[in-house]
């Protein structure tokens, strides 16, 4: 009777039993890993801590240019000091000055406060609007 369970096959069944157990294993990772986490939902930022953000920047007569680099905000200033810094802090948004220029890191919403200031320092919003 032919088997191949016999004492010289046994080497080559545990390494084809490890190689399998193996493969399970990886494929088990890759499935978990797959798994996306869902995204955190992000609330959409109000008109008066947009206006706040922007007076805290010194508002138009303070800021001479804004440019979005994905979730960060370059802007040049006209006066640095004139940035309320303690207002960014309660915002928890970090910012990093160096010369005239300011960055802020906006997570997730930087689209909409760069919509924001720039409509503002072009005019295109009344100063003292607030919807």
């Amino acid at each position: 009777m032919l088997s191949i369970f016999n004492q010289k096959n046994l080497p080559v069944i545990i390494i084809i039993g490890v190689v399998i157990i193996l493969l399970i294993i990886i494929s088990v990772l890759l499935v978990l890993k797959s798994k996306k986490k869902p995204k955190e939902k992000i609330e959409k930022i109000s008109i008066e801590i947009l206006e706040n953000l922007y007076q805290a920047l010194g508002s138009k007569n303070n800021i001479k240019s804004i440019e979005k680099e994905q979730q960060r905000l370059r802007l040049v200033l006209i006066e640095p000091k004139k940035v309320n810094a303690k207002y960014l802090v309660e915002l928890k948004i970090p910012a990093f000055l160096k010369g005239n220029e300011l960055k802020i890191l906006i997570k997730g919403q930087s689209n909409e406060v760069y919509e924001y200031i720039n409509n503002k320092i072009k005019g295109w919003f009344n100063e003292t609007e607030k919807d």
